[in-house]
């Protein structure tokens, strides 16, 4: 359930952003909602969020921030920029900053952003759209104590696994090092797969194989049979 004294603002309405955006609302959120390309907020108004006509008005009107935008000089832009968060940002506004980005860059804002006088937390995502309409994300979150107290309500909306990582930047530098190996681990796989076809092993016999096996991973049960395999 939502905290009903908790205004919450989201920037970046992307698939994640916007499936997090609907699981929000439809968990009670006093929600308020902006993305750089104004269509993609509009239609959040008939759900029962409100759409800020720029950042500064965001900030303004909520306690908890988050942030999901594409890339490094994107979250740069956003909080700290001409127009930001920063310029409408009160005492006690919390950014919640989840974009996966360069770790350093996300310690720099987060630097900034504190010494300006406000706060701040990195929580990257784990887990896909379909896993936010339904609460089920992950976060693994870099954040003064205090700071994750704060954001739990909505984050707990959002999520099945709060993992506190550390201090402010531990998030993202975690999210980083989990994207090195699940990557490299579903290149291994996507390798595997190529030489057993041109050996002309079935694909799905060696899926049956491989996943009754020490070599049994999750891209092996998920995106391959799903996605690789059926082209979708």
């Amino acid at each position: 359930m939502s905290d009903s004294n908790q205004k919450i603002g989201l920037v970046g309405l992307g698939q994640m952003g916007s499936a997090m955006a609907h699981r929000l609302l439809q968990t009670g959120f006093d929600l308020t909602v902006y993305n750089r390309t104004a269509s993609a907020a509009q239609k959040f108004l008939a759900l029962g969020a409100k759409v800020a006509i720029d950042l500064p008005t965001l900030a303004q009107s909520v306690d908890v921030i988050f942030t999901v935008v594409a890339d490094s000089p994107d979250v740069e832009s956003v909080i700290l920029g001409r127009h930001g968060l920063l310029e409408g940002a009160h005492a006690n506004t919390l950014i919640v900053e989840c974009s996966t980005i360069d770790p350093q860059v996300s310690e720099e804002v987060g630097l900034k952003v504190r010494q300006a006088g406000f706060r701040m937390m990195d929580a990257p995502i784990g887990g896909r759209p379909a896993q936010a309409e339904q609460g089920k994300l992950i976060f693994m979150v870099g954040a003064l104590p205090q700071d994750l107290e704060l954001a739990r309500p909505a984050l707990s909306a959002l999520s099945s696994n709060i993992i506190h990582c550390g201090g402010p930047g531990m998030g993202i530098s975690m999210k980083v090092i989990n994207n090195l190996m699940s990557q490299s681990i579903q290149l291994m796989d996507l390798e595997a797969m190529a030489l057993g076809i041109k050996a002309g092993l079935d694909p799905q016999v060696m899926l049956d194989v491989l996943t009754s096996t020490a070599a049994d991973n999750a891209p092996l049960r998920t995106r391959i049979p799903q996605s690789v395999l059926t082209g979708l």
